[in-house]
């Protein structure tokens, strides 16, 4: 009988948490597979995934960096559910093309998203504040500002956009040129066409479009109510809106924060530093107060949880067992 089994794919993954976490659950709830690590250099990726994916007994693979865009043209189809879909922002995916979930089913390889998922989970069970759940309006809406617009970064974007928590989303990268065209407005209670650029806004057809389709003064209200602004901002700036800020969110590599000094942040926004390698990450969270702190550990478990669900049926409870195997691991690492 052909062993099933897993990897988590790419350039440096020797120190992946990734084989911890499927290991726990595997052992949790006695599935019989095995979880392992492939490194590819990219000049060789395209041979060395092709070889892979031909493997017997492969369920799924994760995708990490630098691989998630790469991945494309080797998949069958790229899953974007109905939530993704109804979030369609004038035909550009914030995230639908960057894969970190491979599933292998009647040798179909279908690629998803769930770091989108992964971040919105990992912050509402870690939030300190009143979250609400997706589409309902909250009475005091907030600002969030994210510093990176890579894939994960776009994945993060995404995911706030999914709930109506957020009044303004600021989006800051070292490449303006890259971000200044997904400035906008957002509604979501619209349909294929909900989102204006500000190159392309006009009060009267962003009203227009508003009452389209709208049969009640409620949900007329709802439209007003629910409007999202994008903005974007080079680092220099940052000085400038952090202060807006409800929560502030890390995707890159470094601390931004640490170019600049007396930042005046509010005193309980929250951080979220995705890097999780080493645990204290990128020195990001230091500028917040230890209670609105969250960690990327948070999100690289709650992002795994759905693939172990696609891989083998089962829906993983995430518990403290397996944030402290997770933590003697880094410890290890370290």
């Amino acid at each position: 009988m052909t062993i099933k089994k897993a990897y988590v794919v790419g350039n440096n993954v020797k120190k992946s948490l990734s084989p911890t976490i499927f290991r726990h659950w595997f052992e949790k709830y006695k599935i019989d597979a095995e979880y392992g690590y492939k490194e590819i250099k990219e000049e060789s990726f395209d041979e060395k995934i092709r070889s892979i994916l031909k493997e017997r007994g492969l369920v799924g693979l994760n995708i990490t960096m630098p691989y998630k865009e790469k991945i494309a043209p080797h998949l069958n189809r790229i899953d974007t559910d109905g939530a993704i879909k109804k979030l369609l922002v004038k035909d550009y995916y914030f995230c639908s093309n960057a894969v970190n979930c491979v599933t292998i089913k009647k040798k179909q390889l279908i690629g998803k998203n769930t770091d989108w998922t992964g971040f919105g989970d990992a912050y509402l069970h870690n939030s300190k504040k009143n979250y609400e759940s997706d589409f309902i309006i909250p009475k005091e809406r907030r600002t969030a500002l994210v510093f990176g617009f890579g894939g994960a970064g776009k994945a993060v974007v995404f995911s706030l956009l999914r709930n109506l928590l957020w009044k303004q989303i600021i989006v800051c990268d070292r490449t303006f040129d890259k971000i200044k065209t997904i400035q906008g407005v957002y509604l979501p209670t619209l349909g294929e066409k909900n989102f204006f650029s500000y190159e392309d806004y006009d009060g009267v057809l962003v009203k227009k479009h508003l009452k389209e389709g709208l049969d009640t003064k409620e949900r007329t209200k709802l439209a007003n109510e629910g409007l999202t602004f994008i903005d974007c901002i080079k680092p220099k700036e940052i000085p400038k809106q952090i202060g807006k800020a409800d929560l502030v969110i890390n995707t890159t590599p470094t601390n931004i924060l640490n170019e600049f000094t007396n930042l005046k942040i509010k005193t309980n926004c929250e951080g979220f530093d995705i890097v999780y390698q080493p645990r204290e990450g990128t020195g990001f969270l230091k500028h917040f107060k230890p209670k609105n702190r969250i960690e990327g550990v948070q999100m690289l478990v709650y992002q795994a949880a759905p693939c172990l669900k696609l891989w083998f049926g089962v829906e993983p409870e995430i518990d403290e067992d397996l944030f402290n195997a997770l933590y003697k691991k880094m410890d290890e690492i370290e």
